[in-house]
């Protein structure tokens, strides 16, 4: 794995570390919004990728950064902590 990947429910993981919340969309992105900074990240459906697009995590640092939720020192340390994040392992329906 690039070192740089980080999978789809690690980048949910990580903005809400930001403080983004998902708002409902009339689309089939998902829209994740820091009001208190008037940040907007936008990403594919829940579930059509495995892992978290390279430009929708730089797009999320450099926002971060520009609109002064964190400092890069801190977004690094905040991306590290998400990427301990594991998904939660859904129970099959057939399970014994």
């Amino acid at each position: 794995m690039n070192p740089r990947t980080i999978t789809s429910y690690q980048m949910e993981a990580l903005l809400g570390l930001l403080g983004y919340k998902l708002y409902p969309s009339n689309g089939p992105r998902r829209v994740f919004e820091n009001r208190e900074y008037g940040a907007v990240q936008l990403l594919p459906p829940a579930g059509k990728e495995p892992y978290a697009r390279i430009e929708h995590l730089m797009t999320l640092q450099r926002v971060s950064v520009e609109k002064g939720i964190v400092g890069e020192n801190a977004f690094a340390e905040l991306l590290e902590k998400a990427r301990q994040q594991q998904e939660e392992p859904v129970a099959s329906h057939n399970a014994a």
